[in-house]
């Protein structure tokens, strides 16, 4: 028994019948079968066959795929606008993606597969609210700015993305919360949090696990 899509009104769109479905963005959906990947509309048609090793969502407009060891990038037609030769790649998100070029060596590309900067680091995500993570050494990670500069210096032990303007960043194997000027506004002393959504966050400090607010202060308890 394999998976399949069902539409919001449990319609099915696609028979359970492939190995995996992922679900729809920008109209399409990738599905797996026999060992390769394609993409359906919403009328369970394909659009492009199961032929890809790999492949990944539609974002902006382009989804990465992989054929035999190297990713690239396709448009809705299914025509290749970034050649796959790439290691690995990620979704582009605010108009660039980072993608691997040598073993643990980043960088940023548009989506003429451009670089945004000559920097290459060992660590990267997507850009989000701005502003990519980034390290050049392990253990020490900043932030860039959609121009390819470095706008937070490298100095935190991990950190994630930007969401609702701050980021998790850790500091001796803590967690806390920076803005987007670098400055630490929640201290590191939370064993886990995660990302702010609607002005709240939950994080995980000397075993309970409770909902904090920008400034920091508890407004409830998960149970």
């Amino acid at each position: 028994m394999g998976t399949g899509i069902i539409d919001k009104k449990g319609n099915v769109v696609l028979e359970p019948n492939n190995q995996f479905a992922r679900q729809f963005s920008e109209g399409l959906a990738t599905v797996k079968k026999d060992g390769k990947v394609g993409f359906i509309d919403k009328s369970g048609k394909y659009v492009m066959e199961p032929k890809y090793d790999h492949a990944y969502i539609f974002t902006e407009g382009l989804a990465f795929v992989k054929l035999g060891d190297k990713y690239g990038y396709i448009n809705k037609q299914g025509e290749f606008v970034i050649e796959p030769k790439y290691l690995k790649a990620r979704e582009f998100s605010e108009g660039y993606a980072c993608v691997e070029i040598e073993k643990d060596v980043f960088c940023y590309i548009d989506k003429e597969g451009d670089f945004i900067t000559e920097d290459r680091f060992k660590s990267a995500s997507t850009f989000s609210e701005g502003l990519a993570a980034v390290a050049f050494e392990w253990g020490e990670y900043g932030y860039i700015d959609t121009l390819g500069e470095i706008v937070i210096e490298p100095q935190f032990q991990n950190v994630r993305y930007f969401s609702d303007g701050l980021a998790q960043v850790w500091i001796d194997k803590k967690c806390g919360y920076i803005n987007k000027k670098g400055e630490l506004v929640i201290d590191a002393i939370y064993k886990d949090c995660r990302e702010f959504s609607s002005g709240a966050a939950a994080v995980r400090y000397e075993g309970d696990s409770i909902y904090i607010n920008k400034q920091g202060q508890k407004i409830s308890v998960i149970k």
